[in-house]
């Protein structure tokens, strides 16, 4: 399960973040992350929570918004949403290789106390 690696990689950069702002704890941090992205949401909650065990982000509050995967249609010359493996515009019909979002996992925001 690779999201003992991203749990552990996210609670590195809000440790470092927490220590930057003088903060004695993490009160809730907010992620975006792509339906695309290959991280399970349960699963990095869980892994987070094992890890975070003992640290100043334990009990943290973990606010998930799932980012949904979107590609580009150069003939329409437009961004729209689409399901995994099926990137055909709903316009013209055109197959799409640009995706434009669903891939990532980003820190939006975080609560220091």
């Amino acid at each position: 399960m690779h999201e003992f690696g991203v749990a552990q990689g996210l609670l590195n950069v809000v440790l470092a973040k927490m220590a930057e702002n003088a903060g004695s704890r993490i009160v809730w941090i907010k992620l975006e992350i792509g339906v695309l992205s290959g991280v399970e949401e349960e699963a990095l909650r869980f892994a987070f929570t094992a890890l975070a065990e003992g640290s100043p982000a334990q009990n943290t509050e973990l606010r998930v918004e799932k980012i949904p995967l979107r590609c580009y249609c150069s003939v329409c010359d437009s961004v729209f949403e689409c399901r995994p493996f099926a990137y055909r515009c709903p316009s013209c019909g055109m197959a799409s290789h640009d995706v434009r979002t669903g891939k990532e996992m980003n820190v939006v925001a975080m609560e220091i106390t």
